[in-house]
């Protein structure tokens, strides 16, 4: 009986020890970790010093995040009612998904209008506006950019989630198209993001960095991963990081990629779609000729640019 106990005594004493080793392991792992990482945060910083790459804003408070799957929106009944009854513009839906429409008046565009004002102005003319934060005026082609917003960060060019908005020699808008995503569902479980300092360390490694670059501000947000033939999309955590106020790249937060953006590019493509919907449409629509004249002039004056560069 007494032995019994001793041999009890002698298990739990040693499962308390092996315990206390595990946590032991486990916090030396941690810590090991963290030094780990602050070394190459402190390596990387190092680099970009060396060449006076300097860092701005490049904080970002998440640290973990998830992949999301998103199918496109369809306009409801009661959506379709209140663009129906827009004063002083005649909007089109296209397959209940894809507005397009023409201003009866052009309304100004300050050339120095600053974010919130842009904001306000296209609030007061343009349904739906709340869903989208601006994301830029590509003065090239003349148009503003406003990427539709879901979880609270935006969706980088995306033809599915954008309201774009057309501007005349003068800065007036007078041409929109707007399309939108659901409400997106979490595909898998949280992950955790590389750091802000690393993602800027991978453009460096990928000579994206040069000498005397600013890094301006990384911004979280989310850009196409994979599109699903069920019409659904799967979008990853990204970051956007902006460069001496003049270059933007991507990094997926979760797997790393890197990829620039093409403004020009994304946006020729998004204005062969929007021709081919007014080709669609009877030719003796109010306003179908003079859209597609204008939007056929920018695809060829762009052309045109390339091909003298």
């Amino acid at each position: 009986m007494q032995w019994s106990q001793i041999k009890t005594l002698f298990i739990l004493s040693f499962l308390v020890l092996n315990i206390y080793l595990l946590i032991q392991y486990i916090d030396k792992q941690e810590r090991a970790d963290v030094g780990v990482l602050s070394s190459q945060e402190a390596s990387i910083e190092e680099q970009l010093e060396s060449e006076n790459i300097t860092l701005e804003d490049v904080e970002v408070d998440i640290t973990e995040d998830t992949y999301i799957s998103v199918a496109q929106h369809t306009f409801t009944d009661e959506e379709k009612e209140r663009l129906a009854n827009l004063p002083d513009q005649r909007p089109v839906i296209f397959d209940d998904r894809f507005i397009v429409s023409a201003l009866e008046e052009p309304v100004a565009i300050p050339a120095a209008a600053l974010r919130e004002d842009i904001n306000n102005i296209i609030g007061n003319q343009i349904p739906f506006s709340e869903f989208y934060r601006f994301g830029g005026w590509n003065e090239e082609m003349n148009v503003l950019l406003f990427f539709q917003e879901t979880r609270d960060r935006p969706i980088y060019f995306n033809a599915y989630a954008l309201l774009m908005v057309y501007l005349n020699e003068d800065n007036e808008m007078i041409y929109y198209t707007q399309s939108r995503l659901a409400e997106p569902e979490q595909q898998e479980g949280l992950k955790s993001l590389t750091q802000p300092i690393q993602a800027i360390g991978t453009l460096y490694n990928r000579n994206l960095l040069y000498p005397d670059d600013v890094v301006n501000q990384v911004e979280l947000g989310y850009h196409t991963r994979i599109p699903l033939a069920n019409g659904q999309q799967v979008f990853a955590p990204t970051y956007k990081i902006t460069v001496s106020e003049e270059r933007d790249y991507f990094v997926n937060a979760i797997e790393g990629q890197t990829f620039s953006s093409e403004d020009e590019e994304f946006i020729r493509e998004v204005i062969g779609t929007t021709v081919t919907s007014l080709e669609q449409l009877d030719e003796d629509h109010p306003w179908r000729d003079d859209m597609l004249d204008y939007l056929n002039s920018l695809l060829e004056n762009e052309t045109n640019r390339s091909d003298l560069e």
